[in-house]
């Protein structure tokens, strides 16, 4: 993709599981813990803040990522063409 994505770094309270400061693009791949109890809401106010910061946050599920790879990348490469 031409993108530099940096893994687990720090942004404000943050460890997103992965970065592109060029891009101010997070990606956050969810277990299924994500579904449950406040973490949803949790979620919510993390992608929040993050925009707030002007970060785009793209989430998706552990099973996207191991069942429709090429959906997820097809997904992260339209919204960096879309900065």
């Amino acid at each position: 993709m031409g993108v530099h994505f940096r893994r687990q770094h720090v942004l404000k309270d943050y460890i997103p599981d992965f970065v592109s400061l060029s891009k101010h693009l997070v990606i956050e791949i969810d277990g299924g813990y994500h579904l449950d109890g406040e973490q949803p809401q949790r979620d919510a106010e993390r992608t929040a803040e993050l925009a707030a910061e002007g970060f785009r946050v793209l989430r998706f599920s552990n099973e996207e990522v191991l069942c429709d790879i090429d959906n997820v990348l097809e997904t992260i490469s339209k919204e960096i063409d879309n900065e």
